[in-house]
């Protein structure tokens, strides 16, 4: 037996120790006794403590191939179809003008019409006949899809139906500009079964506004928070996922905007908060604004900055982990599909007809070149990634990205790389404090 190659450990006070393995997501404090022995120098240790560590595979076999596991973790949920997943869209439309969109579609007033609709449930009800999954999960994206409420209340009603004839979990997710929900009914959530919204917030008013405003120019700011008020009232019973996109442009606005988020805010139980670097995309706006972007590694160190503010204020800190595999390019039971019934492998290929990879009538076309681009993917992104310490978790970051940006040496890397070690320490003190 021999310690496993992507064991990380890390000092934790007076002869203590974080040891945490991302094949398993496993975290434990360990004594300098139990560091010595998995390096070999330590024998007596209990039968117990060796059970624990062989457990969460801090201790394996001499056979074992770390690699080999890493291609059974991606290869396993690649095409698992115990839990299957569509990413609808019922329209292209947005009533914002996001400065930093990259869905150069969002103008384009497509919407998903009667037929479409009437084509997408029957795409659905095919993929559960297919693969009797256990759960079944929607997440409504857009543009803004409660421009489409009806659209939304028809595809739910009837697929929550059919899965409960089937005995299969439905549940389902929203991702809004926040602008709409006071004008949804108030029965449209649970009808529908949307447990969970993400709204998006970048700072306070004077910084937001100006970022995503109505298409006139108007101000989204007080409309949003408001809305986001009534929810934790528990006027409508989901929870908020407050979502801030940030660059060197808002940076210096997120300190006092969490101190006000703290003070401001009771139900935490019902929020959380999670950031998101604003990156470029090929052919967006954002590539008129590279000098308001961070680089990868410069914006882990911002997030770790804010994490920290974060703890000083007694917020909850984001997850401690990202989900093993949690791309939908990496998945062949999930399904992102288009107002016009156009199937694409990424959420950030939705408006680009080339990009599409089938459609809900014909399915999947495999005479595309993105097809096979999908089909034939790994997780190996670089040579690098092979001896990443995260690379279980991240599994080769973002595809997309290091198409994009091929002559970036961070593309498709996730910021989490170069922080990891403090994240893990920040999420372990937290607890301790607890």
């Amino acid at each position: 037996m021999r310690k496993n190659k992507f064991n990380l450990i890390i000092p934790f006070g007076k002869d203590n120790y974080l040891a945490y393995n991302p094949l398993t997501n496993a975290l434990c404090k360990i004594d300098g006794k139990i560091v010595a022995f998995l390096e070999g120098k330590e024998t007596s240790i209990s039968s117990e403590v060796i059970q624990e560590l062989v457990k969460g595979l801090f201790w394996v076999p001499n056979a074992f191939n770390e690699i080999s596991y890493v291609n059974h973790l991606y290869y396993s949920l690649k095409y698992s179809s115990v839990n299957i997943s569509f990413t609808i869209i019922p329209t292209l439309f947005c009533n914002l003008q996001c400065i930093y969109c990259y869905e150069t579609t969002t103008n384009k007033n497509v919407g998903m019409d009667a037929s479409i609709t009437k084509k997408v449930i029957i795409f659905i009800l095919q993929k559960i006949d297919e693969f009797h999954p256990a759960s079944l999960h929607i997440t409504w994206y857009g543009g803004e899809p409660l421009l489409e409420m009806d659209t939304i209340a028809k595809i739910s009603q009837t697929i929550q139906t059919e899965c409960s004839k089937r005995d299969i979990k439905y549940t389902a997710g929203l991702v809004t500009n926040g602008t709409l929900i006071s004008e949804c009914d108030r029965d449209f959530f649970s009808l529908c079964k949307i447990t969970d919204a993400q709204v998006t917030i970048d700072g306070p008013s004077e910084i937001h506004n100006f970022r995503r405003p109505f298409k006139d120019g108007t101000g989204t700011y007080d409309i949003i928070m408001r809305n986001i008020f009534d929810i934790l009232a528990n006027k409508i019973d989901i929870r908020v996922k407050l979502r801030i996109n940030i660059d060197k442009e808002n940076e210096k606005y997120m300190l006092p905007f969490l101190k006000d988020l703290a003070a401001s805010i009771k139900n935490w139980d019902r929020l959380t908060i999670n950031f998101g670097q604003v990156i470029s995309k090929a052919g967006s706006i954002c590539k008129s604004r590279g000098d308001t972007l961070f680089t990868t590694s410069n914006f882990g160190q911002y997030y770790l900055k804010i994490l920290k503010e974060m703890r000083r204020l007694n917020l909850p800190l984001p997850a401690l982990y990202p989900s093993f595999n949690s791309c939908i390019w990496k998945k062949f039971s999930s399904w992102v599909i288009g107002p016009c019934g156009e199937i694409y492998a990424c959420w950030e290929d939705v408006g680009d007809e080339d990009k599409a990879v089938g459609n809900i009538e014909t399915g999947i076309d495999l005479k595309k070149n993105r097809t096979i681009e999908w089909i034939f993917s790994n997780w190996r992104a670089t040579e690098g990634c092979l001896c990443c310490p995260i690379v279980p978790i991240c599994l080769g970051g973002c595809p997309r990205r290091r198409e994009t940006e091929p002559e970036n040496r961070e593309s498709g890397c996730i910021y989490w790389r170069y922080i990891f070690k403090q994240l893990l320490l920040l999420h372990a003190e937290k607890r301790k404090e607890n």
